[in-house]
């Protein structure tokens, strides 16, 4: 258990096939849980086309966990795919991507990350207000439903 403690998060292209087959993993998962959803999950092609960045966490050279970031507007910035495999998860690593992912975007310039994720997933719902990310209305391209909430953090 203690090398999952101390897991390293490197920054890589989602065209590896581990890490395109959990990216795409995410997106069946999400489709499987969202049916009703018309927003629309970032693609693993919208990564290679450099229209973002994903991060992924290794744990003994295995993917158990990825991130994206996309640029929605030219100061704010949209976190897309968070995604801890079961028997990796409560132990660090979403968060460690979380703050790999903040420092990248305030680099970058951004004033703000936005997300929006499923009323169906109270443990993410839990780590953003934990990260100080506040509950805000639906921002575009996405339209305000039922079982989507969406967040918002200024950064400094």
């Amino acid at each position: 258990m203690s090398s999952t403690l101390s897991a390293k998060i490197t920054i890589e292209k989602a065209n590896q096939e581990a890490i395109r087959t959990l990216f795409e993993s995410a997106d069946a998962d999400y489709r499987a849980t969202h049916s009703e959803l018309k927003n629309t999950p970032i693609s693993a092609k919208e990564i290679d086309d450099s229209r973002g960045v994903l991060w992924v966490a290794r744990v003994d050279g295995e993917v158990v966990g990825h991130v994206a970031l996309g640029k929605l507007r030219e100061d704010v910035y949209e976190i897309k795919r968070l995604l801890v495999v079961d028997e990796y998860r409560r132990i660090g690593i979403a968060r460690k991507l979380l703050a790999v992912l903040e420092e990248f975007a305030k680099s970058a310039g951004a004033k703000s990350l936005v997300l929006e994720t499923g009323t169906m997933q109270p443990a993410a719902i839990s780590l953003y207000r934990r990260l100080n990310f506040e509950e805000v209305d639906a921002f575009f391209p996405y339209e305000k439903h039922p079982k989507s909430v969406f967040f918002e953090k200024h950064l400094e």
